[in-house]
């Protein structure tokens, strides 16, 4: 075999080993305490587990040198049947899902020990930049959510609270220190919560989505408003805004990057819109 064909760790074996550790953890807490008595109960499980299987599949591509690994991951992933079953049926599928997953977890953190680390990731040394990466990824990531293998629904991030489920799950593969709608301290009357604060960078991150009901004028006029108020919070040095568009329905992203991105009364602001037209 060609040895540079093998599978190789990207970054130090400490590090993935805690990003195993922390997706194991993120999985026993999936549906813990929950009595599941109703079809809409069993679905939002569901699509936890979902979202918990792609953060997991961004983390193994992030932390290989190939594929290979990735999809053995996918590969084990089993499906819910279409045909009718009653709700036991459906949760004893769905926890063959989590325990295959959780097996494969398991056996990687041994298997680890003795996959060779290639050397080749920096340390995360601009955090701005992998927010912006990410940002520019987020909707293939999206997209592929919704391409789904046989008899298994899609996921639609149909609106600004899917946007930031996901996102919030893709932003704890690269920082330990995200803190969900954080309180902000009243500003002009008025109180509100950041959507997620990036504590060890000092980093307030803002999202926003690109409907019919919410234009170039609108998303401008509510990002303007609220870095006035997220400027006030102890915890902040940078403002970062993604902007996620999917239909592309802005006549001008650019100009909204260009015209709120800067230095405002101290603080970084950096506002960015993916997709673009």
């Amino acid at each position: 075999m060609n040895q540079d064909a093998r599978v190789k760790i990207l970054g130090s074996r400490s590090e993935i080993r805690d990003a195993i550790q922390k997706q194991i953890k993120e999985l026993s807490n999936i549906g813990k305490d929950k009595d599941i008595k109703t079809g809409v109960q069993f679905i939002q499980l569901f699509n936890e587990v979902r979202i918990w299987e792609s953060v997991t599949e961004e983390m193994l591509r992030r932390f290989f040198t190939n594929d290979e690994i990735r999809a053995e991951f996918a590969s084990q992933q089993l499906g819910i049947p279409s045909s009718p079953q009653t709700l036991k049926q459906k949760m004893y599928s769905l926890g063959l899902i989590v325990n295959d997953g959780g097996t494969m977890l398991q056996g990687l953190l041994k298997r680890i020990e003795y996959i060779p680390e290639s050397g080749l990731r920096e340390p995360l040394s601009n955090p701005l930049n992998t927010l912006s990466q990410l940002a520019s990824h987020f909707n293939s990531v999206a997209n592929n959510l919704t391409v789904r293998r046989t008899n298994r629904p899609p996921l639609i991030i149909s609106d600004e609270y899917d946007l930031q489920y996901l996102f919030g799950a893709l932003l704890r593969l690269f920082f330990d220190t995200i803190i969900p709608e954080e309180y902000v301290p009243s500003y002009a009357g008025n109180s509100s919560r950041i959507d997620f604060l990036i504590q060890e960078h000092k980093i307030v991150f803002e999202t926003k989505m690109i409907t019919e009901n919410l234009g170039q004028k609108e998303v401008a006029d509510q990002l303007i408003i609220d870095t006035a108020r997220y400027k006030t919070h102890p915890d902040c040095e940078t403002i970062f805004c993604f902007v996620y568009d999917p239909k592309t329905l802005l006549r001008n992203p650019v100009a909204i990057e260009r015209d709120l991105s800067g230095i405002h009364e101290g603080k970084n602001v950096k506002v960015v819109v993916f997709p673009k037209a």
